[in-house]
């Protein structure tokens, strides 16, 4: 009984970590990626419950320990860069002055959410520089456009990642309360500090990243030409479908 109960969660764990695995863009496959944490712990209870309720002198029994331990490890590497175990990749910017200061609110609004005026007061109370709304409709654009006199630069992004050039540390990032969206929105504050750039290395990407980039990049007609250097002006982008 134990056997069949802990090898049905190990195949099944096993199924859900390698589908992780693939580059496609369905959503429930895409899903995988966000409950590692819960991966890594379910597998380290099946690893547990394998040595602990199992006939170890089975060879059966220790295909199902060690790949429980398999994947409890894969998923836990996925979980490290994120633990204070791992190496920081946004150097810190110290005590940087007011000047060097750029104040980023990011917020995943999900379209159907109505509480705009929790959001409006979250941004009232941290007056970030910059508001990057995502997953907006014509009805969050009206909401947002109240705060166009106190924030000129509200932007419309489709993803809620913030990268930033080696040309900016970070000074803080702070979750802040819910507004009834499934995500929680995040305060950035950066430090442009250009005298610091070459102690600040960006991560290598993983192989096959770079050609998926540009095969994206071209089924969206994104140009390289739109993308300027610290310092320079925005340069035009380019008629959508001309890749150039």
């Amino acid at each position: 009984m134990a056997t069949g109960l802990i090898g049905a969660a190990a195949v099944l764990l096993g199924l859900l970590s390698l589908g992780s695995l693939s580059r496609s863009r369905v959503w429930w496959i895409r899903g995988l990626d966000f409950p590692r944490l819960q991966f890594a712990a379910l597998g380290a209870l099946l690893t547990a419950a394998a040595l602990g309720l199992l006939d170890l002198g089975q060879a059966l029994s220790w295909v199902l320990v060690g790949g429980a331990a398999a994947c409890t490890l894969f998923q836990a590497a996925w979980v490290l860069p994120f633990t204070r175990l791992h190496p920081v990749e946004a150097q810190c910017a110290g005590d940087a002055p007011a000047a060097q200061r750029l104040r980023i609110l990011v917020a995943n609004v999900q379209m159907e959410n109505r509480s705009a005026e929790t959001l409006l007061a979250l941004v009232r109370q941290h007056r970030p520089q910059l508001l990057l709304a995502l997953e907006t409709d014509a009805w969050w654009e009206r909401q947002l456009d109240a705060l166009l006199p106190l924030l000129p630069q509200v932007l419309r992004r489709p993803l809620d990642h913030l990268f930033h050039s080696a040309e900016f540390r970070l000074c803080r990032m702070q979750r802040l309360p819910a507004f009834g969206s499934d995500h929680f929105p995040i305060l950035v504050e950066l430090a442009l500090q250009p005298a610091r750039a070459d102690a600040q290395a960006a991560p290598a990407p993983e192989p096959g990243d770079l050609a998926e980039a540009r095969q994206l990049a071209r089924a969206q007609g994104v140009s390289a030409a739109a993308v300027h250097a610290p310092g320079e002006p925005a340069r035009p982008q380019p008629p959508r479908g001309d890749p150039r």
